[in-house]
């Protein structure tokens, strides 16, 4: 039976220290409250965790301290180990096999933009390296300025049945990933902010941002949901929607690191080139938080 990847998967956010070193203390303090918040999974060094300004032994860190700290509770850990080179990919997607995590998310490598026959071999180089062990595709054109193509993926995933999941974030092909994929594998969409829509296509769940900040909220949509009270899985999701579009004001995780500082997360600014919010945006932000019912209006500043 392939690994079942459900639920409210949160993209962690990497607390920092004021010297920039990461504060180890306060990340597991953040885990132990997703967990405890009921999410499916965690991942740790991706985006909001500043992947790209993430040493390898950092990331290395990060995810074996989730390891640790979501062995035994049910909490998955999906690692993020997908990189610019295929040989660095690998040397990273065994270390997460290796400590435990429970699949790895592969990201297209970015900036070279390798054809369709480059990327075929870049992930079999992969997979063929770890065997067995759960794999996610993830389709990021965005971030990585190249398409994976849905054929692509589907020839892989018969040829590697360690394939259990696709994550298409390039929405204008989410309805036809869901139709040509929903009843092998699990599909999932870029983020929450789709999470009824894609709720309603069948997918497991959602990977968030936000959840750094609003995980319960977030798993309790889903609960409403699959219970069947879809007016109440509506109107909760309508009023945390703004702190899930606040996520995507300023570059990630800028205002996700401020959301969580003022919730009571000792997490830091982010590293650069990401700087902080600025007092224009912060008010914005605070204003979010405040019609999301996270925080009362009397805490504006």
């Amino acid at each position: 039976m392939k690994l079942q990847l459900k639920g409210i998967g949160v993209v962690v956010a990497t607390p920092l220290n004021e010297d920039g070193t990461i504060n180890e203390q306060e990340y597991r303090r953040h885990l132990r409250w997703l967990i405890k918040s009921g999410v499916g999974y965690v991942q740790p060094a991706a985006a909001t965790g500043q992947v790209m300004q993430t040493t390898d032994d950092e990331y290395r860190r990060l995810l074996k301290i989730a390891v640790e700290e979501c062995k035994g509770t049910g909490v998955l850990v999906t690692a993020y180990p997908g990189r610019a080179d295929t040989a660095h990919s690998v040397e990273l997607t065994k270390y997460a096999a290796e400590i435990g995590a429970d699949a790895a998310y592969l990201v297209q490598p970015l900036f070279s933009r390798p054809d369709v026959k480059g990327l075929y071999e870049h992930y079999k180089a992969i997979l063929d390296a770890v065997p067995g062990f759960p794999i996610v595709m993830y389709n990021n054109p965005d971030r990585t300025s190249v398409q994976v193509p849905i054929e692509l993926v589907e020839r892989l995933s018969e040829e590697y049945p360690q394939i259990i999941g696709f994550k298409q974030a390039d929405p204008a092909q989410v309805p036809e990933t869901f139709r040509r994929f929903g009843q092998k594998m699990h599909v999932w969409s870029r983020g929450e902010f789709d999470l009824l829509m894609v709720l309603s296509m069948g997918a497991p769940g959602s990977i968030s941002f936000s959840g750094n900040i609003i995980a319960p909220q977030l798993v309790e949509v889903q609960r409403l949901w699959e219970s069947g009270d879809i007016e109440a899985a509506r109107k909760l999701f309508y009023k945390v929607f703004p702190v899930i579009m606040a996520c995507h004001w300023g570059p990630i995780p800028s205002t996700i690191k401020y959301m969580m500082r003022r919730t009571g997360w000792n997490v830091g600014v982010p590293r650069l080139p990401i700087i902080d919010v600025d007092d224009a945006l912060a008010k914005r932000v605070d204003q979010a938080l405040v019609d999301a019912g996270v925080i009362e209006a009397s805490e504006l500043k």
